[in-house]
């Protein structure tokens, strides 16, 4: 895990799932908006063979990300995923984020997708609400990457469409959340992944076909630009149409 030298604090959800994660502590963050970024990784036994590929998807990123003009209005969390969901880091200040750290990961077991997207989502609102709740402006990017679908107990897809529906529901909130899922070799699982975003309530399902280098590049591109706009919109209301962008 990469450690910061920063200082953190642990945050609780329940739901219908509990999560804990962590995050920069308000009080040391010195700007007055920020975009809340949260990427979710695939690292079950079916991407072994493509586990540095997505690693270094990440890690180009972040390092797109870094060239922002207002890359130090970024907040940065890493999850990985098979039948657990594992915190590489909270949420972290972008610029002091060391992507030499990462360490590529030990690829097993089966797919909590939903448990996953739930983490993610979940976490993602929670700290962004937290910060609104203090007066800063915040907006929300969750992108989540796999091959496969779910196969284990976990939050449903309608729990996650409710519960993020009632985050919105608050006076003080982020001021737009978008969330892209990415299929990757999913011909068998499509169809289940595009009906578990589309109830999910994910902002939009990206089939990124077959594993090859040139999927591999499109993926960082998107997730690149798109996560950019959404940077560049902070203090704004209302979403960026990620329809507007290409794949």
């Amino acid at each position: 895990m990469p450690r910061f030298d920063q200082d953190f604090e642990n945050y609780n959800h329940n739901g219908a799932g509990s999560l804990q994660f962590s995050g920069v502590r308000p009080e040391k963050l010195e700007e007055l908006e920020y975009s809340i970024i949260t990427s979710i990784m695939d690292i079950t036994g079916s991407v072994t063979n493509f586990s540095k590929e997505l690693l270094d998807c990440q890690k180009s990123i972040i390092n797109n990300l870094k060239k922002h003009p207002r890359s130090e209005n970024v907040l940065f969390r890493f999850i990985q995923f098979n039948e657990q969901v594992f915190e590489i880091h909270g949420f972290t200040l972008l610029n002091d984020i060391d992507i030499n750290s990462y360490q590529l990961p030990v690829c097993e077991g089966m797919t909590a997708l939903n448990e996953a997207a739930y983490n993610g989502i979940m976490a993602n609102l929670k700290y962004g609400h937290n910060l609104a709740s203090k007066n800063y402006k915040c907006n929300s990017y969750v992108f989540l990457i796999t091959d496969g679908d779910n196969n284990l107990p976990g939050p449903t897809a309608e729990d996650i469409k409710n519960e993020v529906e009632e985050f919105f529901i608050s006076e003080k909130k982020v001021s737009s959340h978008i969330s892209l899922l990415f299929g990757i070799n999913t011909k068998k699982y499509r169809k289940k992944l595009e009906l578990f975003a589309n109830e999910a309530n994910f902002t939009k399902f990206i089939d990124a076909g077959d594993l090859t280098d040139t999927t591999i590049a499109k993926i960082c591109g998107f997730v690149s630009k798109s996560a950019s706009s959404q940077i560049s919109n902070l203090g704004k209301t209302g979403s960026i149409d990620v329809n507007d962008l290409n794949y």
